[in-house]
C-alpha cells in the first residue's frame, strides 16, 4: 500500500498536466500488480482527475493574480484599460463630428440659414 500511496502522490503533484490516459495507465498497473481492484480503479481516476481539475483551477486563479499584480506594478494598460478608451475615443470623435458637420440644408424662403449666393467673379484664384 505504501507504493500505492507513494505513485498517487507523484502523480498528484503532476496532475495539473497529467492526462486522463496517463492517470488510467497508472490505475491499470495498480490493477495488475493487484493493488487495486477494477472498481477501486475507477474511483481512484475519478478521484484523481477532479483533484486535477481542482488544481488546474487553483494554479489559474494563482496566476492571474500574480499577472495582475505585475501589471499594476509596471503600470501597463490591461484590455479592460483599453476597451474604456475606445469608448471614449468613439465618442469624442462623435462629438467632433456633430460639431464640424455643415449646417442643415435650409428651409426655402430661410433666409438667415441660407448661405449667401457665391460670386464665381469673385474667386480666391490668383489672376495671370
Amino acid at each position: 500500500m505504501s507504493d500505492l500511496l507513494r505513485k498517487a502522490i507523484n502523480l498528484g503533484v503532476g496532475l495539473a498536466v497529467a492526462s486522463k490516459e496517463k492517470i488510467e495507465q497508472v490505475a491499470e498497473e495498480l490493477v495488475a500488480k493487484g493493488e487495486l481492484s477494477r472498481s477501486e480503479s475507477k474511483d481512484f481516476v475519478s478521484e484523481l482527475m477532479r483533484k486535477g481539475e481542482e488544481q488546474r483551477d487553483e494554479l489559474k486563479g494563482m496566476v492571474r493574480e500574480q499577472v495582475s499584480k505585475v501589471l499594476a506594478e509596471l503600470d501597463i494598460a490591461t484590455l479592460q484599460d483599453l476597451r474604456r478608451l475606445e469608448v471614449r475615443v468613439a465618442a469624442l470623435e462623435q462629438a467632433q463630428h456633430r460639431e464640424s458637420a455643415p449646417p442643415a440644408p435650409s428651409v426655402e424662403g430661410d433666409t438667415e440659414t441660407a448661405a449667401p449666393p457665391v460670386d464665381p467673379a469673385s474667386s480666391d484664384r490668383p489672376t495671370p
